[in-house]
């Protein structure tokens, strides 16, 4: 009885939720918030595309111990694995504030263990004193076979659900990335 009130409760809010605050800053003048009712129209991925929030390279080849050198595809990885662990905690949460919820259970399952695995590898990845190529090849797997089986879970919803068709292309994404630094990256 107490997990369907809190279920109930988590579906409510999530349906709240739906409605997003968003701040648009005039020049210098102080920001003023518009309420969005509507979903966007172009998918966030043309924004990433266009204006790269993440600093990987900047950060990782002023690290002492890459004298200035670090692997693209081990960088293009690590930003897609933070991508891709967002991607699939706010898929997760979306799910939840459907009101098919109960055929969503393994999707929301799979998205929750993508995204902690991806924030994992973006993590283990970006560390680069000392060595564990062992550890780092596992988790490159682990990381790719994450993100297929959500991908090819949300997949099956992508058709209802806009979320699960942006979120299993965020996997795709980083499935192949993880791939990628495999081939790339030097294992001693």
């Amino acid at each position: 009885m107490e997990q369907r009130q809190a279920l109930s409760l988590l579906l409510a809010g999530a349906r709240e939720a739906k409605r997003e605050l968003v701040a648009v800053a005039q020049g210098k003048a102080a920001a003023r918030v518009q309420i969005v009712t509507e979903r966007p129209r172009a998918c966030p991925r043309a924004l990433q595309q266009t204006e790269k929030a993440m600093h990987v390279q900047a950060i990782a080849s002023t690290h002492p111990r890459v004298g200035g050198h670090i692997d693209d595809a081990l960088v293009h990885c690590i930003e897609l694995c933070f991508d891709c662990s967002q991607a699939c905690a706010a898929c997760a949460d979306a799910c939840l504030g459907e009101d098919s919820v109960i055929e969503l259970r393994q999707c929301i399952r799979l998205n929750l263990d993508c995204s902690d695995i991806c924030s994992a590898m973006g993590s283990i990845a970006s560390r680069r004193t000392g060595s564990n190529a062992v550890l780092i090849r596992s988790m490159l797997e682990t990381c790719s076979e994450a993100c297929r089986l959500c991908g090819d879970e949300c997949d099956r919803h992508g058709d209802h659900h806009e979320h699960c068709r942006v979120c299993a292309e965020v996997c795709r994404d980083c499935e192949r990335a993880c791939e990628d630094a495999m081939g790339a990256v030097e294992f001693h």
